[in-house]
């Protein structure tokens, strides 16, 4: 029995030893440059540089997590950038998980043969700092492949020369075996990748809802391709789908890693983008004119793209594009609508159920506090009206000045001019005040200056008629 035992451990063993090289064939063993070098002119920006991941060997492998590449020339005009067309110096650059690829572009002005080092790490999956952000001091390097590129013509023979174009070379880790010196690379590099991905940029989007994922395949010379091209999506969360736009949703709130592959009989491509889904945060308001006001009360930028408006029988479908800015909110007429918003109105997502119901208007602003009859009895139009103000101001004491007048023949109404008589319409005007104090100091302005100007027109009056009985003693 213990033989029998001792055999079987011998056995399991062997088949350990035979079982774990198949692991370490995937693993990635060196980065190395799959393009050529090159002999641009100075200034000009060179031809896509690829680096590619591989196994121990020479065959591509993806990587098993995000990795950081540091970039730097020997000569010290020398710039890189991730985009050919679309210029920004960098000297850091970013390598998703699960791909074997990372493509950059060169330029420099200094003319002559330089060295091109990439230095790279892989990022530990609890460092949330991009890799601009971390610090390089922080790296552990695994990588350092370099190669040479020649910019300007040479004194030593030209484009064609071998000191012009080095063969691409690439250097491992301190404690990694090295080549005996002066042994020759059988390694043919295979030709430039000739499809790549775009899966969109960063963004945010609403738990519960469809959001439309749109990805692109394009060529080396940014022109975007479709014949015979697969795309295939993997959300981050466990479901996948196919397809060039598509509809995903997600069930939990979080970041995921949305990643689009794109491949054709002969390459794959692919591009990752990051995904933040967060609960809804929005408020639908009804406006007082029959429009609606959807208020952004989020931190990020949301997009309802395909939303639907929803008032009784007819509908409003949010165009695409249609982003609200944190904090920010849109406002959409009757006449973009095409409808009056009433009770009952509600925003649906782009599937047709419903995300959230109007609130009611607020009230339209007004210039003075109304006043309900009901509770001010005493403050009524009846009252107003009840007012006697009679059309020529009636004087009850006679002082001498009047009953000098009247001695004479003249009368009040007739000294009085006619302008500054109460009539009985405007009493009846300042009565129809719909303030009752601002009635009652209407009708006392009036009062006080019919008042003023009957005792200006008196005094005027008097002076006038003592012209006249002088004259008439005289004669």
């Amino acid at each position: 029995m213990e033989k029998t035992l001792n055999r079987l451990g011998s056995a399991f063993i062997i088949a350990l030893s035979a079982f774990f090289p198949l692991f370490s064939f995937a693993e990635v063993s060196q980065f190395v440059f799959t393009s050529p070098a090159q002999n641009i002119v100075e200034g000009a920006v060179s031809e896509t540089i690829t680096l590619r991941a591989q196994d121990a060997s020479g065959v591509s492998s993806n990587i098993p997590q995000t990795a950081c590449l540091s970039f730097s020339s020997s000569s010290s005009e020398g710039q890189f950038s991730s985009s050919a067309t679309n210029w920004n110096p960098v000297t850091t650059l970013t390598m998703s998980k699960n791909t074997a690829n990372r493509n950059f572009y060169y330029k420099d002005s200094a003319s002559g043969s330089h060295t091109l080092t990439v230095k790279i790490a892989l990022k530990p999956e609890g460092e949330e700092r991009s890799c601009a952000n971390w610090p390089f001091e922080e790296w552990s390097l695994e990588w350092t492949p370099t190669q040479n590129i020649v910019i300007g013509a040479t004194s030593s023979g030209g484009n064609n020369s071998e000191q012009d174009q080095p063969a691409a070379t690439s250097t491992q880790s301190a404690n990694a075996t090295q080549s005996p010196s002066g042994s020759v690379s059988s390694y043919v590099p295979p030709p430039e990748q000739q499809i790549f991905a775009d899966a969109g940029f960063d963004r945010a989007v609403i738990v519960g809802a469809d959001s439309i994922f749109s990805g692109r395949a394009y060529n080396r010379n940014k022109e975007s391709i479709s014949d015979h091209i697969r795309f295939l999506w993997n959300f981050g969360d466990g479901s996948t789908a196919e397809g060039a736009s598509v509809l995903h949703r997600f069930p939990y709130p979080g970041r995921y890693a949305v990643v689009l592959t794109v491949t054709d009989s002969l390459e794959t491509a692919s591009d990752r983008t990051t995904i933040t889904a967060e609960s809804a945060k929005l408020s639908l308001r009804l406006l007082s004119d029959g429009g609606v006001s959807i208020e952004n009360l989020g931190g990020e930028d949301i997009d309802l793209s395909s939303w639907v408006i929803r008032s009784g029988g007819a509908q409003f479908l949010l165009p695409k594009d249609s982003v609200i800015l944190a904090g920010a909110s849109l406002k959409i007429s009757t006449q973009t609508l095409g409808f009056r918003s009433s009770s009952g109105t509600e925003l649906d997502y782009p599937n047709g159920s419903r995300a959230f119901s109007a609130e009611s208007p607020a009230p339209a602003p007004t210039t003075a506090p109304s006043v309900d009859a009901e509770t001010a009895p005493s403050v009524t139009k009846p009252q107003k009206k009840s007012v006697p103000v009679p059309s020529k101001i009636d004087v009850k004491l006679e002082d001498p000045e009047i009953a000098e007048k009247k001695s004479a023949g003249a009368s009040i109404a007739e000294d009085t001019p006619q302008e500054h008589v109460l009539s009985e319409s405007q009493t009846a005007a300042a009565a129809g005040a719909d303030d009752s104090y601002l009635w009652w100091l209407g009708v006392l302005g009036l009062a006080l200056a019919g008042g003023g100007a009957i005792y200006v027109s008196r005094r005027a009056g008097k002076k006038e008629w003592n012209i006249i009985e002088e004259r008439a003693e005289g004669e």
